[in-house]
């Protein structure tokens, strides 16, 4: 049907600023301490603003384009939100005789984002170091020019949600065209900062003056208080709710290593090599064994499942070909002789077992070439 042509304008503007200070007190003394120690705040804002507005129905032959040249107005919208947080952060290091090493921080956080009852929250973190070449029992050492050991632990935050999730809001809607009022969304009271805890143990280690060096670091973290959607009921309205709730936990072992093979002059060749092995784990959930599907108009392809992966694939397993008549063979997981939904399992996991990588680095006088 003819409409006699269509025009949409829009507006949209993101504004975001932030202010850090911060003050650094450095200090030697007794020889062989050394203490720093900064304080710091820190203040950001973003405001969004967002309008437009489609019309139709144009002089046909008039070569008007301007949106107010409409017939009719068939839809607008006008969007104003914005979010702020205010951090306060302390840092100190400490070292004696560059063999001992520690350091503390901590941060203090507010996001407009959550309720004011759980708008604020506290994110430490400690980490220790070892430098064994300085020690007596390995400061002659000719093949092993450096080892360090090292550990730390530490809590961050995460607020990354829509603005205002905490609040039962309403929007401006039209029906039968009438102007009116209908609600935006379901508040949640509770909602408060998604915690990020990571544990990391590992040691570097460097050999024959730098010709060969690398680090191994075995780490684990988990993800709790996820911020996430809980699916609501159709009847409802809404077709979900943000909440906190879920446990992951991310878990592996990751090894580098580098090597000049040839350091001459006008020649060098510096090898790289890396890899990382990773398990990733769902430890609890608002909802256990939810599917998902990667489109709307089709059958579930993944599962959000305790003790599975994030990103498991879900599925009936393919085992192949009839040979006699050349059709597919699916798995009969239940074993009722018919081939449904109820015959799906987890086939796999996005994430890999482990990834990796090798590089070299060839360098002639001003030439140079990566593999």
């Amino acid at each position: 049907m003819a409409v006699g042509g269509k025009a949409i304008k829009g507006l949209f503007r993101n504004t975001t600023w932030i202010n850090e200070n911060t003050l650094t007190y450095q200090n030697t003394f007794k020889e062989k301490n050394s203490l720093t120690v900064l304080g710091g705040f820190s203040v950001q804002s973003s405001k969004i603003n967002a309008s437009s507005i489609r019309g139709q129905g144009f002089p046909a032959g008039s070569g008007l384009q301007n949106i107010s040249s409409a017939s009719s107005i068939t839809a607008a919208s006008d969007i104003n939100t914005g979010w702020g947080l205010v951090s306060f952060l302390a840092r100190a290091n400490y070292s004696y005789d560059s063999k001992y090493l520690l350091s503390a921080s901590a941060r203090y956080d507010g996001s407009s984002r959550f309720n004011p009852s759980g708008r604020w929250g506290v994110f430490p973190a400690v980490s220790a170091g070892w430098v064994l070449t300085r020690e007596a029992f390995l400061d002659h050492s000719k093949w092993l020019t450096n080892l360090k050991i090292r550990a730390s632990y530490g809590l961050t935050g995460d607020q990354e949600i829509g603005n205002f999730q905490y609040l039962s809001y309403w929007s401006p809607g039209r029906y039968d065209g009438y102007a009116g009022l209908r609600p935006r969304n379901l508040g949640n009271n509770d909602l408060t900062w998604q915690r990020n805890k990571m544990f990391n143990i590992g040691a570097d280690f460097e050999i024959a003056k730098g010709k060969f060096s690398g680090s191994v670091e075995y780490f684990k973290g988990n993800r709790t208080k996820l911020l996430a959607n809980a699916v609501l009921p159709a009847t409802s309205g809404f077709s979900s709710l943000t909440i906190n709730s879920g446990n992951v936990e991310n878990s592996g072992v990751e090894l580098s290593l580098n090597a000049y093979v040839i350091k001459k002059k006008d020649f060098n060749w510096n090898a790289s090599f890396n890899i990382s092995f990773i398990k990733n784990r769902i430890k609890s959930l608002y909802s256990d064994n939810e599917l998902i599907n990667a489109y709307t108009d089709l059958f579930p392809t993944h599962i959000l499942k305790v003790g599975e992966a994030v990103g498991s694939f879900w599925g009936i397993q393919y085992d192949g070909v009839d040979p006699q008549t050349g059709d597919p063979i699916y798995n009969d997981l239940n074993k009722d002789g018919v081939i449904d939904d109820a015959d799906s399992r987890v086939l796999g996991k996005a994430t890999p077992d482990f990834f990796g990588g090798l590089t070299n680095d060839f360098r002639y006088k001003n030439w140079c070439c990566f593999a």
